[in-house]
């Protein structure tokens, strides 16, 4: 291989490396109904954590490729999601896209909208709308820090709180 290339792959490899999201979100879900939940999003390279805050609900993890559900209140027992996942597809491609987004991103017939926020520190907002389900998912804080692999893990699950 010549030096030319070698130094593009280097470049590109670093560059790569220098990009990669790894922060943490507070959230804030509202539905059509006036009903809030919210909780926090953890991002690492591939890997998404999505977690309430309320102990009745649950954690639900991309990670191997896959998503996992956690009932917060059993966190020993966690479930492979393979239906219904659009919404959480339609997130994971908008954190991939970050922060080049598109204005609408189709997932059968979802629909899901992400709005930047002005000064460019990650989402104001998520918009999905179907035909079970129109909502808004808030973003009112991020912070740009290290996370720990073990936090999306789904057996042995570990339990986060912001100041972890």
């Amino acid at each position: 291989m010549n030096k030319a290339i070698k130094i593009i792959f280097l470049i590109f490899f670093s560059t790569k490396n220098l990009l990669s999201l790894e922060m943490i979100c507070n959230f804030e879900e509202v539905y059509q109904n006036g009903d809030i939940q919210q909780g926090h999003l953890l991002i690492k390279e591939n890997k998404i954590r999505y977690q309430y805050n309320d102990n009745n609900l649950y954690t639900i993890l991309r990670t191997q490729g896959d998503f996992f559900l956690i009932e917060n209140i059993y966190p020993d027992m966690f479930m492979k999601i393979d239906q219904n996942t659009e919404a959480l597809i339609g997130i994971e491609m908008i954190i991939n896209d970050y922060p080049k987004l598109k204005s609408e991103y189709k997932i059968n017939k979802v629909s899901i909208k992400p709005e930047m926020k002005l000064d460019d520190n990650f989402l104001k907002k998520i918009t999905i709308l179907s035909d079970q389900m129109n909502m808004n998912i808030y973003f009112p804080a991020c912070d740009k820090t290290s996370i720990q692999d073990r936090y999306f893990f789904y057996s042995p699950f570990f339990s986060f709180k912001k100041n972890d």
